[in-house]
């Protein structure tokens, strides 16, 4: 039998299901308190089972952080009407749907990965350039 790998069939839930955990988590606590272990704990599971489905702490925080985008990109989406409208009556519809806390949390989040990888962090520059591709896709 072989072993499956992160993104087999067979750890895709599993793999969501601690994508999820981590999101919440790093919203929570920001990403200086966001080390392999508490995140662990707050997915149930080990930290050797993050590394196995994500590669690395960065490849944790990488997929927490692109879920953060896409629950907002969501959340927007369902705020927003399908067809485009005048800025100036896009923009307060825009305002609104991001009053919430999920987006003041999320805000919060990412001006602490601008201000890591401004300061010379390189995975935090990285993060920031994957997250920004995503946001392209």
């Amino acid at each position: 039998m072989t072993k499956p790998t992160p993104h087999s069939p067979d750890t895709s839930a599993t793999r969501d299901a601690y994508t999820e955990a981590l999101a919440d988590y790093v919203l929570a606590f920001g990403i200086a308190a966001s080390s392999l272990r508490p995140m662990a704990k707050a997915a149930e599971t080990s930290d050797r089972m993050l590394v196995y489905h994500f590669g690395s702490k960065a490849g944790v925080m990488e997929a927490a952080l692109t879920r953060i985008v896409e629950r907002n990109s969501s959340a927007l989406d369902a705020a927003l009407p399908p067809s485009p409208l005048p800025a100036q009556q896009l923009m307060p519809m825009i305002g609104m749907a991001m009053a919430g806390p999920l987006f003041h949390q999320s805000i919060a989040v990412f001006l602490e990965l601008a201000s890591l990888a401004q300061r010379g962090d390189a995975t935090a520059k990285t993060m920031g350039f994957g997250i920004a591709s995503h946001l392209h896709e």
